[in-house]
């Protein structure tokens, strides 16, 4: 329901343990950060600090705050009549990806026919209705290494000074 299936990787039994069967499935992830955090040896965290990985209770909690906040849930009558300013992300297709530890920050991969940006910082207000006035605030980057070097080493300096 909310990843984007494009392939994947499955990694089945580990050489260190091998009287333990295990199975990883991991899908609908962007094959670039597979390349950059999962296959490197050793592997490079996936996010710094203040930013945090996302446990699954968190991505669906942000993901149907984000749904309220756009209004997507909300279906009247007078929508049909009167024709209202829709977000930027009200038509797009969204899955939490991370979230910043200080605020209500969460970066959203996106898809969005015929828009080129495949990442959105939303903060979100959890008023838990639909926003108004352009809000939720929303940043767009073209990928997770824009995101990176634009916005999470720069939050991992200030947060370490």
């Amino acid at each position: 329901m909310f990843l984007f299936p494009q392939g994947g990787y499955t990694i089945d039994d580990i050489k260190e343990i091998p009287n333990e069967p295990k199975r990883i499935d991991i899908v609908g992830v962007d094959n670039k950060v597979l390349q950059d955090f999962l296959l490197t040896n050793p592997p490079r965290p996936f996010v710094e600090e203040p930013w945090n990985e996302l446990q699954i209770q968190q991505k669906i909690a942000f993901e149907d705050e984000l749904k309220k906040e756009l209004g997507l849930n909300d279906k009247s009558f007078s929508d049909y009549i009167i024709k209202q300013e829709k977000h930027i992300l009200f038509d797009s297709a969204f899955s939490a990806f991370c979230h910043d530890q200080r605020n209500d920050d969460v970066l959203f991969e996106i898809r969005k026919h015929g828009f080129e940006k495949k990442f959105a910082l939303v903060h979100l207000t959890w008023t838990g209705k639909k926003e108004k006035g352009g809000f939720p605030n929303t940043t767009f980057y073209s990928d997770f290494d824009d995101f990176k070097y634009s916005r999470m080493y720069a939050d991992k300096a200030e947060w370490e000074d």
